[in-house]
Order: structure tokens, then sequence, then C-alpha cells
């Protein structure tokens, strides 16, 4: 049987569940997980949902959201467990500055309409992508 989705609150509650699959697969982390270009659709509920998990399994590290802009600006204290961190990655300087972590998810770039600016989608991934 289907759920019926009332309102955001309860959408969001629903893409960031973690099924024990997740709190198995945050166990493997030895250290602080960090997602590059999670501002879009999906990267604050991939974040929260990756720190529910590790939270779940007992462990400290943490998460890092990185975004370009905050721009709906309440991602920050969103969840005590993600931390967000404002960074354009088109300026290579920037990596130097952002938090320490061994387990790196690239979700950088334009993808959706990527199209009506294809300079843009060339110029996030390919620099950004080489200098990881």
């Amino acid at each position: 049987m289907l759920h019926t989705i009332l309102d955001e609150s309860e959408l969001e509650q629903c893409l960031t569940a973690h099924p024990e699959q997740d709190i198995d697969a945050a166990s493997w982390h030895e250290g602080n997980v960090m997602i590059l270009g999670a501002g879009g659709n999906i990267g604050p509920s991939l974040a929260v949902r990756m720190g529910r998990a590790i939270k779940r399994a007992g462990l400290k590290p943490g998460v890092f959201e990185v975004v370009r802009k905050n721009k709906f600006g309440f991602l920050p204290g969103f969840f005590d467990w993600v931390e967000v961190v404002e960074r354009g990655l088109l300026d290579l300087n920037g990596f130097d500055a952002l938090p320490a972590a061994p387990s790196v998810g690239f979700m950088v770039g334009p993808k959706f309409g990527s199209k009506q600016d294809l300079p843009l989608t060339w110029t996030t991934n390919n620099p950004v992508g080489r200098s990881l």
C-alpha cells in the first residue's frame, strides 16, 4: 500500500530515513565525510541521511556539506551532525581551506538544464574534478 506524503516536512523525513544498509555503510568510514556540491536538489537530504546513519552507528565523524552558496539559508543548523561549508570550488585554492575528510562524495556541477549553459557545466566539472 502506498503512503501519502502530506507536507514538505514528511517528505524530508522520508528522504533522510536511513535503512540498516546505511548504518552498515556508515560504520566503514574512519573519519569525516564530505559531500562536494551538496547544495542541489538531493544534496542536503543525502548529507542528513548520512549524518543520521553515522549517529545511529554510534560513530563520531561529522558530515560536511560543501555548497557554493547557502541560497536557502536553512541549511546551517538543519541538523547538529551536518555542517554546511560555503566554498566556491572554481577557486582551486579553496580546496586547501576545506575540512579534512577521507570520504568524499562528488556532486559538483549542473546536471539538469546544463544545455542552457554548457561553458559553466564544463568549467565546473572539468577543473574541479581534476583537482581532487
